[in-house]
C-alpha cells in the first residue's frame, strides 16, 4: 500500500466486501474498461475509484482478467474495448507486454488505449517497448491516486474516441468511393435505386428497406417512386401524392422542396442532387454520430453525379432506342423486343408484321412534312388503340411500323381493319391503306434481327405484287441469300470500278443527225455473269449505293464524251440518270463540277434525267434545286414522262429541258389510236410550255416516221442505235459515218 499527502484522492487497494469476479467481462452500455491484474484487490480498488466517472456523456463498463490468458480470451470476444489497465508483472516478468504485442500485432488492435501499471517500479519496460507497442501511458501503483487514475483512463478514453472516430471516417470514405463505384456501373433507373438504397442503408448500419424516389427537373418537382424495398403495396411510379399519407411522405416532401437531409418520427430522408434531376431516399431511423452523418452527405453528392450519368444514358438509349416522332422503340429497339421475347418463351410463340403505309410519300412531299409528321403520329395513335393490350408497336422506318404480339389477335385481317376508318389529319380525316408483311417467331430460326429481316422479305414481296399482306415462306431465304450475295458483289465491284458503262445515242429527228447518247450502267459480274439493271438498280438504291454508282457512271461517261467530242468534232451532249437520292444529295453539284472540269467539258454538254416522282416533293424548295443545276448550264430531262402520277402543267412550272416518253406509249404510235394521241397532246403541250420532246423505246421505221410526223424532237430506241460499249460505240459511229445520209429522215438506215 502506498500513500499520498492527497489522502482524500488515495486510492486504497483494499477489499470492499464485493468479489471481483461480480462484474463479468460480457458487454455493457459505455466505454469498456479492461482491467488485467493478478491481484483481486486491484479490480475492486479500480472499480470503486473510477465507477461514477463519466466520459463524454458515457459511463464506463469494467471487464475483468486475472492474467494475460485469461486476457486474451476476453480480448478476443470483444472488440470494441476502449481501455485496458495492464500490469506489467503477471505470469512471467514479461507477461504485460507479451499481452501488448499479442493486442497490436496479433489482434490488430490499433485503437484499443494502454495504461501499463507496474507495482515493481525495478522492473518497468524500456522506453523502446513503450514507443514501439503504442503504450499510452506507464504508472507505478504506487503513483495512482483517484485523481491521477481518472485523469490518465479520460484522457485515454477520448484518444481512443478521436482515433475511432479518424479510423471510422477513412473506413466510411472508402465505403463511399466503392459505394461511388458501384452506382457507376447502374445504367438504369431501377437498379441504380437499388443500389442508392443499399449503400446508404449499409453506410448508415440500418436495414436496407426504403423508399427511392426520383425528382424530375420540373418547378417545383414532381417526385415519383423508382423502388419501394419493403412496401409490398407501393408501386414503381407512383408520384408522392398516391403515397399514403404518413409521417415519411411528409419527410419525403420536405427533403424534395427543402433540398436537403431531413429526421423526424417517419425515419430520415436524404436528398441526392443532380444537375439534371434529383432523388430522394427514406430510411428507417437511426442514432448516426457526426462521422456518419457527413459520410452520409458525401455518398448523397457522388450519387448525385452518378445518377447524372444515369439520366444522360438513358436519353443516349432513348436516342438509339426510341423514335423521337412517335415515342415508340425504332428498328434497334424493336429488336431488342424480340429478342427478349425469344429467349422468355422457349416455345417461341408469337407473330411479327411489318405494316408499309401505302401512298404515304404523296401526302409527305406534296402536304409537307408537318402533315405527314401528324399522320404518322395519328397510325401510331390508331394501332396503339386497337391492339390487344401487350402488343408492342415500334416505328422502322419513314412509313413502317412493326408489331410484335400473339399469334390468335395478329391476324392480317385484324390489322387491316385498323385502316377501315379514315385517320385523322389537320382537322380533316384521310383514308389510309397499308401493306402487311408477316412472319411467325416459330417459323423463323433465328434472333430478332433476323426475323424482322425475313418479315421484312415478305413484305417487300407484297408490295412488288400489289397484294395487301404476304407471310414469309422458307423459300424466302433463298431468295434473301441470292440479294445479300449479290449486294455483296456488288459493293466490291463499286469499290474496284468494275461498272461498265454503254451509251445508246440520241438522233435529231429533223435530219437523222446524232445530237447525243444516254450513259447506261451495265455489270458483269467477275465470273462472267450479266447482271440486268432491272436486278442491280434497285438494289443499289435500297441499299444507298445508288449514289456511288450514279457518281461512278458520271466521271466514266464525262471522259468519254470528251473523247468523242474531239474525235466528231460537235457538240454532242450525254444524258446521265440520277436518282433522287444522288439529286438531293448536297455534295452531287459539287462533284459534278469536279467531273466536268476533269473532262474539260461546260455544263451544257451534261443532262440530267430524273423521274417524273420529283414533282411531287415541295415546289419551292425543288425549283431552288433545279435552278442550281440549270445555272451550271446542265440541262435537266424527265425520263418516263407518262408512267407516274403528275401533270404536265406541274412539271411544266419547274426549270426543265426536255421530256422523254415512255417506250410503253409508242406500241402503237404509227396507227390511229388512243396511244398515237396521247404522244400527239404529249408533244403539242411540252412545245407550249417550250419543252423538247425524246421518244425513247424506238424499235421500228414505222414508229419513228410517225414521232417525226407528229413533231417529236429527238429518238433513241433499238432502231437508231443499241446501247454500246465505248470501243463498240466508236466502230458503229465510223460505219455510220460511211453511209450517205438520205434527203429526209424517213428511210433512214438502221447501223447498230
Amino acid at each position: 500500500m502506498t500513500g499520498d499527502s492527497h489522502a482524500d484522492d488515495l486510492v486504497v487497494f483494499a477489499a470492499d466486501g464485493r468479489d471481483a469476479e461480480d462484474t463479468t467481462d460480457e458487454a455493457l452500455p459505455g466505454w469498456k474498461v479492461l482491467v488485467v491484474d493478478d491481484e483481486p484487490d486491484v479490480h475492486v480498488a479500480t472499480r470503486l475509484a473510477l465507477d461514477d466517472v463519466e466520459v463524454n456523456g458515457r459511463r464506463l463498463s469494467f471487464l475483468n482478467a486475472h492474467s494475460a490468458a485469461e486476457a486474451r480470451d476476453v480480448l478476443a470476444r470483444h472488440d470494441d474495448i476502449a481501455v485496458v489497465l495492464l500490469d506489467v508483472v503477471m505470469e512471467t516478468d514479461r507477461a504485460g507486454l507479451d499481452l501488448v504485442h499479442f493486442m497490436r500485432r496479433v489482434l490488430g488492435r490499433a485503437e484499443t488505449r494502454i495504461i501499463l501499471r507496474t507495482g515493481q517500479p525495478g522492473l518497468a519496460p524500456e522506453i523502446d517497448a513503450i514507443r514501439d507497442c503504442d503504450i499510452n501511458d506507464y504508472k507505478s501503483k504506487g503513483e495512482l491516486t483517484r485523481t491521477r487514475l481518472f485523469s490518465s483512463v479520460t484522457v485515454a478514453i477520448r484518444s481512443y474516441d478521436q482515433i475511432r472516430a479518424i479510423t471510422a471516417s477513412r473506413r466510411g470514405l472508402g465505403q463511399v468511393v466503392a459505394a461511388t463505384a458501384a452506382l457507376m456501373a447502374r445504367r438504369d433507373l431501377p437498379a441504380f435505386a437499388d443500389e442508392v438504397l443499399a449503400q446508404l442503408s449499409a453506410l448508415l448500419r440500418v436495414p436496407d428497406t426504403g423508399i427511392v424516389m426520383a425528382c424530375d427537373g420540373a418547378e417545383p418537382p414532381r417526385p415519383a417512386v423508382a423502388i419501394a424495398r419493403g412496401y409490398p403495396d407501393i408501386l414503381p411510379g407512383w408520384t408522392l401524392d398516391r403515397l399514403p399519407a404518413s409521417p415519411g411522405r411528409d419527410l419525403i416532401d420536405q427533403a424534395c422542396t427543402g433540398r436537403c437531409n431531413v429526421r423526424g418520427a417517419g425515419g430520415q430522408a436524404f436528398f441526392v442532387p443532380g444537375q439534371n434531376g434529383k432523388m430522394v431516399v427514406l430510411l428507417p431511423p437511426s442514432t448516426n454520430n457526426d462521422v456518419e452523418q457527413d459520410l452520409a452527405e458525401a455518398f448523397c453528392a457522388n450519387a448525385g453525379i452518378a445518377y447524372d450519368n444515369v439520366i444522360l444514358y438513358g436519353r443516349l438509349r432513348n436516342l438509339a432506342f426510341v423514335d423521337p416522332l412517335t415515342g415508340l422503340p425504332n428498328r434497334q429497339g424493336f429488336v431488342a423486343v424480340i429478342d427478349a421475347r425469344i429467349a422468355a418463351a422457349p416455345d417461341r410463340e408469337g407473330r411479327v408484321a411489318l405494316i408499309d403505309l401505302n401512298g404515304f410519300g404523296e401526302v409527305n412531299n406534296v402536304l409537307g412534312h408537318d402533315q405527314g409528321d401528324e399522320l404518322l403520329r395519328a397510325v401510331a395513335a390508331r394501332l396503339g388503340q386497337g391492339l390487344p393490350e401487350g402488343t408492342t408497336i415500334a416505328r422502322l422506318g419513314a412509313d413502317t411500323f412493326g408489331l410484335l404480339g400473339d399469334e390468335a389477335a395478329m391476324t392480317p385481317e385484324a390489322i387491316h381493319a385498323l385502316f377501315v376508318e379514315p385517320l385523322p389529319l389537320h382537322g380533316a380525316s384521310r383514308p389510309m391503306s397499308v401493306t402487311v408483311g408477316l412472319a411467325d417467331i416459330g417459323q423463323v430460326s433465328g434472333d430478332g434481327r433476323t426475323l424482322l429481316r425475313k418479315t421484312d422479305v415478305a413484305l417487300r414481296r407484297a408490295k412488288q405484287e400489289n397484294a395487301r399482306s404476304m407471310w414469309y415462306r422458307s423459300e424466302d431465304a433463298t431468295e434473301l441469300g441470292v440479294r445479300l450475295r449479290l449486294l455483296d458483289e456488288l459493293r466490291a465491284a463499286l469499290a474496284a470500278g468494275d461498272i461498265n458503262v454503254a451509251y445508246q445515242p440520241q438522233i435529231r429527228l429533223a435530219d437523222g443527225r446524232i445530237v447525243g447518247f444516254e450513259a447506261l450502267a451495265r455489270w458483269r459480274t467477275a465470273d462472267g455473269r450479266d447482271i440486268p439493271p432491272a436486278t442491280f438498280v434497285p438494289l443499289a438504291e435500297q441499299s444507298g449505293l445508288i449514289v456511288e454508282l450514279g457518281r461512278l457512271v458520271l466521271r466514266r461517261a464525262l471522259g468519254d464524251l470528251a473523247r468523242l467530242r474531239r474525235t466528231m468534232g460537235a457538240e454532242l451532249t450525254m444524258a446521265v440518270n440520277m436518282s433522287m437520292l444522288e439529286f438531293q444529295d448536297s455534295d452531287t453539284l459539287g462533284h459534278i463540277r469536279q467531273a466536268l472540269e476533269a473532262a474539260g467539258l461546260p455544263g451544257s454538254a451534261l443532262e440530267v434525267e430524273l423521274t417524273e416522282s420529283l414533282a411531287a416533293q415541295d415546289p419551292a424548295a425543288l425549283a431552288v434545286r433545279l435552278k442550281s443545276f440549270r445555272d451550271e448550264g446542265i440541262q435537266i430531262a424527265i425520263d418516263d414522262f407518262g408512267t407516274g402520277f403528275s401533270s404536265l402543267g406541274r412539271l411544266a412550272s419547274l426549270p426543265l429541258d426536255r421530256l422523254k416518253i415512255d417506250r410503253s406509249f409508242l406500241a402503237d404510235v404509227e396507227h390511229p389510236s388512243s396511244q398515237r394521241t396521247i404522244v400527239a397532246v404529249m408533244v403539242e403541250l411540252a412545245h407550249a410550255f417550250g419543252l423538247d420532246v425524246v421518244a425513247e423505246g424506238v424499235e421500228t421505221p414505222g414508229q419513228l416516221d410517225a414521232l417525226a410526223r407528229l413533231g417529236c424532237s429527238l429518238a433513241q430506241g433499238y432502231h437508231v442505235g443499241r446501247p454500246m460499249p465505248f470501243d463498240r460505240l466508236t466502230e458503229w459511229l465510223d460505219r455510220r459515218s460511211r453511209v450517205p445520209a438520205p434527203a429526209g429522215l424517213l428511210g433512214q438506215p438502221n447501223l447498230h
